[in-house]
């Protein structure tokens, strides 16, 4: 990533750069950060990856008369659509960033099992989305798309054994793992569950519209009304904007990607050609008219 800075009073903007070196599209960065992102810097960014999500973990795309189309039928409400479908992202942006970094492997593991492992234990397992259509076809044996409780588990990369919970055996226990959750309005997406303690291992909620805080507080009182302390909420109910800002940005971002799709704002063909065409390009930050 090429970055310019300026510390005179023009605004920074975003752009993407060519293999020419033309800057095309530019966007002012604030905007970009806080506000609307522009779709072409974001599929040019992040259409390639979102892509392979789609395809590749989920299935949620198909080929059907010489284009490529969303497999996903749309609701009657289509941010309902885009919520559903953010899900099964946010599971693969995990996975894949587990994959990538060791640490952060480490870290989720030891929220999803409530143990301290150390990174030598961490680095023999991977992370796998139970119901992700490359799961079933790279590790058969922990696919499991029916599992209700973990959208994510870890396996031994040499023999496939299943990391487990605290407390657990190999001959009776509980597999280690992750519950996700991507949604602009926790209060009716995973409140209830979490007061009903439906899940039986950690849920990780990304929260587009910044209501975690709320929806941890009244979880909290609801349990102390009821006078549950059977389990401590803090160690359910993990912020994946806190754990993980980076990946909570990329989640971000494909949500805008997602909805302009299931409003027929951008077609998957767009969504490949934008990114394919700059197969090397490179981001920058600068001042206008530099």
């Amino acid at each position: 990533m090429q970055i310019e800075l300026s510390w005179n009073n023009s605004p920074l903007v975003i752009a993407v750069k060519d293999n020419d070196g033309n800057l095309l599209p530019i966007q002012e960065l604030d905007q970009f950060l806080y506000e609307k992102q522009d779709l072409r810097i974001l599929c040019m960014l992040h259409g390639r990856e979102l892509f392979d999500i789609l395809y590749d973990d989920h299935g949620l795309i198909r080929y059907d008369e010489n284009k490529f189309a969303l497999s996903e039928i749309i609701r009657l409400n289509p941010e309902n659509s885009v919520m559903k479908i953010m899900g099964k992202v946010g599971e693969s942006v995990l996975v894949r960033r587990c994959t990538q970094y060791e640490d952060l492997n480490m870290i989720w593991m030891r929220i999803a099992s409530k143990r301290q492992i150390q990174k030598s234990t961490a680095a023999k397992y991977i992370p796998v989305g139970t119901g992700f259509k490359s799961t079933s076809r790279d590790y058969p044996r922990a696919y499991n798309p029916n599992d209700t409780q973990r959208d994510i588990i870890w396996i031994d990369k040499e023999v496939g054994n299943h990391y487990l919970m605290n407390g657990s055996t190999r001959t009776a226990g509980l597999d280690a793992g992750l519950q996700i959750k991507v949604s602009t309005n926790g209060m009716n997406y995973v409140y209830r569950d979490l007061v009903d303690a439906v899940y039986e291992v950690p849920v990780v909620y990304f929260d587009l519209n910044n209501d975690f805080g709320l929806v941890y507080r009244n979880i909290q009182r609801e349990l102390n009304r009821r006078g549950d302390n059977s389990r401590e909420l803090y160690e359910w109910f993990v912020s994946g904007r806190d754990a993980d800002p980076a990946a909570f940005d990329e989640i971000k971002y494909y949500t805008e990607m997602v909805r302009a799709i299931v409003n027929n704002r951008l077609s998957i063909d767009d969504l490949i050609n934008r990114a394919e065409k700059y197969p090397s390009f490179g981001s920058a930050v600068i001042e206008p008219n530099q």
